[in-house]
Formats: C-alpha cells, structure tokens, sequence
C-alpha cells in the first residue's frame, strides 16, 4: 500500500510539471545543492569479484592501493530508487561482464538519497550525477582512464543519473550509456535536459519494459527496445 500511495503521488507531481513551463520543470532539477561523500563508489575487478574496494573523489592513495587498472574497459553501474550497489541488477551485471573479461566495474552507492522517498530521491538525481561527472574526470584526469572504454550503465532513477554523468563530464565524452527501465514519473519526453537523453553519450541504449506507468513507452535513447 505505502509504494502504491508513493507511487501516484509522484504520478500526480509528474502530471503537473509535465503542463508547467519548462522552466518551472528544470528549475526542478536545480533546487538541490550537492552534499559530496554521500555518494561512494565501489571498485570490483577479477582479483576483488567479491570484495568491493572503495574509491573517493579526488583521493589519488584510494586509486592506488585498489586494483584499478586503466588498460582495462570500465563499467559504471548506477541503482535506482530504493537500492543500493549490492542490489540488483548490480550484481548480475557485475558477473556477467567479469566472465567475460577484466573489467573495472564500479558500483555508485547513493543509498543516503535513494532510501528516500520517490520525491525526495528524484530531487536528488542531479547532485549524484554531478559527483558521478566528477569522479569520471578525476579517474581521467588522474589515472588515464579512457572515455572511449568507459560505459555507464542505469537502472530506473540511476538511469537519470547516468544521463546527467554524461551531460556534466567536462573532459570528455562517454562512449556509452545504457538505461535500464528509465524512471518516467516525474519526468517528461518534453526536458530531455532533466532525463537521460540521447544526446548524453556517443550512444545511449535503452531497454525499456515497463513503459506509460513506471517507464516511458516511446523513445528516449540513440537505440530504444
């Protein structure tokens, strides 16, 4: 009863930004200031599959003593509301990629916002995917980790993250984002500038199943099932 009670009141404030302005609806997405250290980053590979190393912004040693390797492809996973990044899909996605090769596979922890309510959680987006944007450059800037190997992968608000990583990274451009059942409440096919958008990375792949309710039934990425 309490998700059904959440879910139609961010149904119902999704309805009202959708016939606002469109400044009115970006200003939204502007209200929140940023909090850094409560979004973490947590840094598997083949030689950790199931101990997480944590890494932090700007913190050269963290990198260091991990096992980051910058020859190899990097995967940035990001959950969505209620999660956190030992919930699924992490996991599966995590596997999947480091049986096939060694990966750097990082998991966003944005637990602190994403245990909130929708509302609240929504607000939240951009403050993570601005730390998100931040520790990409730095893991570029710092380590040579290169963009053109670098995905970052969504699900539901995590999405929206992803979206926001690849609109505010100054160093480069993402090769890749995929957006795993984007959230639609609260958001419109109208702003793209406040939702993952085709634009945010060279390709953005989108699977999306539960579209008109939860997730958007038309397109929203370079490629959309």
């Amino acid at each position: 009863m309490k998700t059904l009670v959440l879910v139609l009141l961010g149904l119902a404030i999704h309805l009202a930004l959708v016939s606002a302005s469109p400044l009115r609806h970006s200003s939204f997405d502007l209200v929140e200031s940023r909090a850094t250290g409560d979004v973490k980053f947590y840094l598997y590979t083949r030689d950790n599959a199931n101990t997480a190393q944590e890494l932090f912004i700007n913190n050269e040693d963290s990198v260091k003593k991990s096992h980051f390797e910058k020859s190899r492809p990097t995967r940035i996973i990001i959950h969505g509301w209620g999660g956190s990044y030992t919930s699924t899909p992490n996991k599966p996605i995590r596997e999947a990629y480091l049986s096939k090769d060694n990966y750097n596979i990082i998991s966003v922890d944005w637990n602190a916002y994403s245990k909130l309510n929708y509302v609240s959680a929504r607000a939240k987006v951009p403050v993570v995917g601005e730390d998100v944007a931040e520790f990409v450059d730095f893991l570029n800037a710092k380590f040579g980790m290169s963009f053109s190997n670098l995905v970052v992968i969504g699900h539901s608000l995590g999405a929206h993250v992803a979206g926001y990583c690849g609109k505010r990274v100054k160093r480069g451009t993402l090769a890749a984002i995929v957006g795993l059942d984007p959230a639609y409440p609260m958001y419109s096919y109208e702003n793209p500038e406040t939702r993952l958008a085709s634009t945010d990375a060279k390709y953005v792949q989108t699977i999306q199943t539960n579209g008109n309710v939860k997730g958007f039934l038309k397109p929203i990425g370079t490629a959309s099932i």
